[in-house]
């Protein structure tokens, strides 16, 4: 039995002194690529999850702009409660709203709501003794609705 696995040892290493160095060079490779992975991972999932907040909220302050029955001061308040009191919170003085009115193709007013949110994110630099930069970009989501008649 003993034979065998030192037969099978020896068709990959020289000895198995060689085999502890490559396997300790390869755990040091994998505990610095993995939590980089794992971390980029996370952070996509984060974006993800603003930008669906980003869409929810323009819609609702759209249909609400679109009913006609309240002020674009109220329309915007909601906006910001629903983005500051959800999760994950989002601050608000970061978050940016535009309200606009637009005809349609059929001569129909429609309501046009967008939703920002200023983020920071990594940039990957020319130098390597500067890999780890960011910088701020602003999420954005549209939402449409015609005004009720």
């Amino acid at each position: 039995m003993e034979k065998f696995f030192t037969f099978h040892f020896s068709l990959f290493t020289s000895s198995p002194e060689a085999g502890k160095g490559q396997a300790m060079v390869e755990m040091i490779i994998c505990l610095i690529v993995l939590p980089l992975f794992i971390t980029g991972i996370i952070r996509f999932g984060q974006t993800l999850i603003v930008k669906q907040r980003l869409l929810m909220a323009a819609k609702h302050g759209a249909i609400l702009r679109a009913t006609n029955l309240v002020s674009d001061r109220y329309v915007k308040s909601e906006i910001r409660k629903f983005l500051a009191d959800g999760k994950p919170k989002l601050e608000r003085n970061k978050i940016t709203i535009k309200l606009s009115k637009i005809i349609g193709p059929f001569g129909n007013p429609i309501s046009k709501v967008e939703v920002g949110y200023r983020i920071r994110v990594p940039q990957f630099s020319e130098s390597f003794f500067k890999p780890f930069q960011t910088e701020e970009i602003t999420l954005r989501e549209t939402a449409y609705c015609a005004y009720f008649r």
